[in-house]
């Protein structure tokens, strides 16, 4: 409504500045969800304003740069505000898959851009059975337990075909043009923002993407794929500074650890290189 009014950067003026002590008072949850509310009015702000440099007004500057540095990452709508902390189940019996979930967030009326974004959250779901079974193969590869490395290879293209089928869904309900003209200008990046009662010195942070999810280099890293250094290559490093610290932590422990690829390349077992095939 703030943003159809054209009253959103009104609206956070009139907003009170929470005091350190606050914030530093919220146990996690908490501050991941005021962390999100935040960057959405950040965002909401930014984009609805034509002026350079923008400037993001104190209320909301001050407790959300707050929130990113506790965080661990830059003060910007990211991938795990706007899909990973962002839903919850219509079912809280169900799992979580894509006919159960319902966005908490959202820009715009259309459900085109709830449809964008919950497939994503499907996907991560999908992607935690993925993680454990790539764990268990990273060990079982260390000890040189081909056959049954074979079989969380299976268990592993079997997810990665499930993620798949949930990506190709979101034509379903969610329109290439729609989310290109209506949704994406609201998650795109900052350029020259001033962060008001931070700094004035306007700064530019990358927008919100799929990319700075850690589903696929999770997979990259356990496969032990070494991709020849491009710019997307460095886009997709840069990319990691905006993952909570844990899951960069983790990617770089599977990098360093899975000996996987060299198991698969000195096996005799010609069933196992077929699975890994697969699984590329």
């Amino acid at each position: 409504d703030l943003i159809e009014s054209g009253r959103i950067t009104e609206a956070a003026r009139s907003l009170p500045t929470p005091s350190v002590e606050n914030l530093e008072s919220l146990d996690r949850r908490e501050r991941d969800r005021a962390m999100m509310i935040y960057h959405f009015g950040q965002s909401a702000v930014v984009k609805s304003t034509t002026p350079s440099p923008v400037i993001i007004p104190r209320q909301l500057a001050v407790p959300a740069f707050w929130l990113s540095n506790a965080f661990g990452k830059p003060p910007i709508l990211s991938y795990c505000s706007y899909a990973l902390n962002n839903w919850k189940r219509v079912d809280p019996a169900q799992d979580i898959v894509l006919d159960n979930l319902e966005l908490l967030q959202n820009f715009v009326r259309v459900y085109d851009e709830d449809w964008f974004i919950l497939p994503h959250v499907a996907i991560e779901r999908q992607a935690a059975d993925v993680i454990e079974s790539g764990v268990l193969a990273s060990w079982l590869a260390s000890i040189r337990n081909d056959h049954l490395l074979w079989h969380m290879l299976s268990d592993i293209n079997s997810g990665i075909q499930g993620m798949t089928k949930i990506l190709r869904r979101i034509p379903e309900k969610c329109s290439r043009d729609v989310y290109y003209k209506e949704v994406r200008p609201w998650i795109g990046p900052f350029v020259d923002v001033i962060y008001e009662g931070v700094s004035d010195v306007p700064v530019t942070y990358r927008g919100e993407t799929g990319a700075q999810s850690s589903v696929v280099p999770f997979i990259v890293g356990l496969l032990g794929l070494k991709h020849k250094q491009t710019g997307m290559t460095d886009h997709l490093q840069d990319m990691r500074g905006y993952m909570p610290p844990l899951h960069r932590e983790f990617l770089e422990w599977i990098e360093r650890n899975s000996l996987i690829r060299k198991a698969v390349t000195e096996t005799r077992f010609v069933n196992l290189k077929e699975m890994y095939n697969q699984c590329l």
